[in-house]
């Protein structure tokens, strides 16, 4: 089974809401988020869409931006959590705007072929959790919507909430 990376921009009037759920109800906070995260019609762009989610493809970034970088906020393993509560995998981490602005400039002003520098596919093997070896992903794909979706965020003023899924 794939784990996936899952990302929602959240307002600060949604992000209060959030926080009071988190407090009092983890199952509705989960429902909230994911509501919150869903609502983007399919063709929107990436920097419009409210929520964003990674394959497998966030393991092999994670790996090739601390190689790079690293970057001043990490996005997929870092944030504040935002309650002991597991959301699948894991308790959800929370970004605030300027994380997410330091997040974005970084990301932008990156370009894929700084990471490709250290893209080593043999190296990488085990980087994924079950590896692989029968389907790599898209790590160029997988970065510039990324940074399409961290950009919008950041132009926005939005914090972005995250958990792996």
């Amino acid at each position: 089974m794939s784990k996936m990376m899952q990302y929602a921009r959240l307002t600060a009037a949604e992000l209060a809401v959030l926080r009071g759920l988190a407090s009092t109800d983890p199952d509705a906070a989960f429902d909230y988020a994911d509501e919150v995260s869903s609502d983007w019609p399919d063709e929107a762009p990436l920097a419009e869409r409210r929520g964003y989610g990674t394959d497998v493809e966030w393991a092999g970034l994670r790996h090739l931006l601390a190689l790079a970088g690293p970057p001043p906020v990490d996005l997929i393993g870092g944030g504040a959590a935002l309650s002991a509560d597991e959301w699948a995998y894991e308790p959800p981490r929370l970004f605030t705007p300027a994380e997410v602005a330091a997040a974005a400039a970084f990301l932008r002003a990156t370009p894929f072929g700084a990471l490709a520098a250290h893209l080593d596919p043999a190296a990488m093997a085990d980087v994924y959790p079950g590896g692989w070896a029968d389907s790599p992903p898209d790590l160029a794909g997988g970065y510039r919507d990324l940074v399409a979706f961290v950009g919008g965020a950041a132009d926005a003023g939005d914090s972005l909430l995250v958990w792996l899924t």
